[in-house]
């Protein structure tokens, strides 16, 4: 009987680990020294933490609260660039556009939104598309 109960309690434990490990959270933090838009959700400047738990949703939040989260697609390229986050900037304003962290399994794109497909076409005449990335802090 003991045996039974010694493997009914092993096997929790091994689940119980399983499953944490399976939830970890990718989490980078990022200073961004200009307003953007993440989705559709304008933010402000400022320090910023970006977390996902399954590479499919990221969490964009800062310390005052400011914040959103995101459908993301996970990129599988594993020579893409490590410790960067990407803009697309059309005028005057910034898209998230990609999240580049290798360190913490954290590699994704997202969709163009609506506000930036909106207004893209003659930004882009206007004023070009410009990629601006900005590195992690280490």
């Amino acid at each position: 009987m003991k045996q039974v109960i010694k493997a009914v309690i092993f096997t929790f434990a091994v689940l119980a680990a399983v499953s944490s490990a399976m939830a970890e959270e990718h989490s980078i933090k990022v200073n961004i020294p200009f307003k953007f838009i993440a989705g559709s959700t304008p933010l402000p400047a400022g320090r910023y933490t970006i977390s996902s738990q399954d590479n499919l949703t990221v969490e964009i939040q800062n310390s005052r609260q400011h914040g959103t989260m995101v459908h993301s697609i996970p990129i599988y390229d594993s020579e893409s660039e490590t410790g960067k986050i990407v803009f697309t900037m059309r005028g005057n304003r910034y898209f998230l556009t990609k999240i580049l962290c290798q360190d913490v399994d954290l590699n994704v794109e997202l969709p163009i939104s609506k506000d930036e497909k909106k207004g893209s076409h003659e930004e882009k005449k206007l004023h070009g598309n410009d990629e601006v990335g900005i590195w992690l802090d280490k």
